[in-house]
């Protein structure tokens, strides 16, 4: 008499639309989220980088257009590239360097820095911006 009673009620269970899934449902969404969780944090470290290499190009750029001109120095191009870090956001570029090499016919620029890490204790290689131009004089 109770397989009868089961049959039945799996039975009223199947046409009603409730059907046992064994908790496939609940592993599935558990493994879909985290695995949406690791798009997400791998899209936003993407982000990081991109703007971390945005911000140290710009800082070459700004240490060169300094450094070339005719009353130019080495030291005053890497200031300008240290200033142009502390406002463009110190927290963007960490642990940064502005090398300047000042010659009499050229000017190089390298800024090197880290950018923020999603995932606790995990570094990532440093970024790095070159920059070249010639150094302007006054030719007769």
């Amino acid at each position: 008499m109770s397989a009868l009673l089961g049959r039945a009620r799996n039975s009223i269970r199947r046409r009603a639309g409730v059907d046992r899934d064994g908790g496939f449902v609940a592993i599935n969404t558990a493994l879909g989220m985290s695995m949406l969780m690791v798009v997400i944090c791998g899209t936003l470290q993407l982000a990081l980088y991109a703007h971390a290499t945005n911000v140290a190009s710009g800082a070459a750029d700004q240490a060169l257009q300094e450094a070339r001109t005719i009353n130019g120095t080495a030291g005053s191009g890497q200031a300008r590239g240290r200033e142009f870090l502390a406002k463009a956001g110190p927290r963007s570029l960490t642990d940064a360097s502005v090398q300047v090499n000042r010659g009499t016919e050229q000017v190089t620029v390298v800024v090197r820095g880290r950018f923020p890490s999603l995932v606790p204790g995990f570094t990532f290689p440093a970024v790095e911006a070159h920059s070249q131009g010639a150094t302007e004089r006054i030719t007769r």
